[in-house]
């Protein structure tokens, strides 16, 4: 089981650049990433995209990729008309003005555009350093949401024993409702007509509430949510959708068992029932 939130922060320092990588997970219901880095390194942002989703499922990521360069790989490129342009003009400025001597170089290093410098940009060989550095800081990343996930998987499977110390005493007294509500028919229909009851007749009524009132469904299906759920504590793969699924699924029956039973012992246990799985959730909000 993994946890949503994580952090991790890798770097590498060489004689050609210092390159780091930060990773910061937040809960979320589906995957959302954020990719931050400068412009220069864009064309490696769908690679960078691409490993983040195949190794996270769910939450929102953050991704911080930052390099500096030491030796930076440039092109000089002279612009030779605008060279002749600008000479052309500097000569005709002397003679206008009448200034004696000839055009020097530092008289054209000042202009602008002459000189243009293009700072090559080569994503293979950055993708050559990033991969790796961002691997490594995506194994970290894991590490410290399973470290998380394991503390949400214990406070998860106290909550799981509430619920299921609770559905045992549902399933223990559901028996009583047949008895119950056999009490309960035989006293209306003793005050409706006296002691002359037909017993056909009681028995048809209660079957009809008993089809009306029975828990048992409820029960056999709470009882496979509860036993899935158990299995998915140990699954490898991410189960935060499935688990928060079948406490969907076991809130519903639990509600159904609450507003059939008209047993004390039934209702306190569905209480019971009801704020552990909503704890449950709010527990599984964290989770991949």
């Amino acid at each position: 089981m993994r946890s949503m939130t994580g952090y991790a922060y890798r770097e590498l320092v060489t004689d050609d650049w210092n390159i780091s990588i930060e990773l910061k997970g937040y809960n979320n219901r589906f995957l959302e990433l954020y990719v931050n880095l400068p412009p220069y390194l864009s064309p490696l942002e769908p690679r960078i995209r691409e490993r983040l989703t195949g190794a996270i499922s769910r939450g929102k990521v953050e991704c911080y990729l930052r390099m500096r360069e030491y030796r930076e790989q440039v092109e000089i490129h002279l612009d030779e008309a605008a060279v002749d342009a600008y000479v052309e003009a500097l000569d005709r400025l002397r003679k206008r003005a009448k200034v004696k001597g000839g055009i020097r170089l530092e008289h054209l290093l000042g202009l602008n555009g002459l000189i243009k410098v293009e700072k090559l940009q080569d994503p293979e060989r950055y993708w050559g350093a990033v991969a790796p550095l961002l691997d490594a800081a995506l194994t970290d990343f894991k590490t410290t949401r399973e470290r998380e996930g394991e503390k949400t998987k214990e406070n998860i499977i106290q909550l799981l024993g509430e619920v299921e110390e609770a559905f045992e005493v549902v399933r223990s007294h559901a028996a009583e409702m047949e008895a119950y509500l056999r009490d309960q028919l035989e006293t209306r229909m003793k005050e409706l007509v006296g002691e002359g009851i037909d017993e056909h007749r009681l028995l048809t009524e209660l079957a009809l509430l008993l089809a009306r009132f029975s828990i048992n469904e409820e029960i056999v299906r709470l009882e496979s949510h509860l036993s899935h759920f158990r299995e998915l504590l140990d699954a490898e793969a991410p189960v935060g959708k499935k688990m928060d699924f079948l406490c969907q699924e076991m809130h519903r029956e639990v509600n159904t068992i609450g507003s059939k039973t008209p047993l004390v012992l039934i209702s306190q246990a569905v209480v019971r029932m009801k704020d552990a799985i909503e704890n449950l959730r709010e527990q599984l909000r964290n989770v991949e």
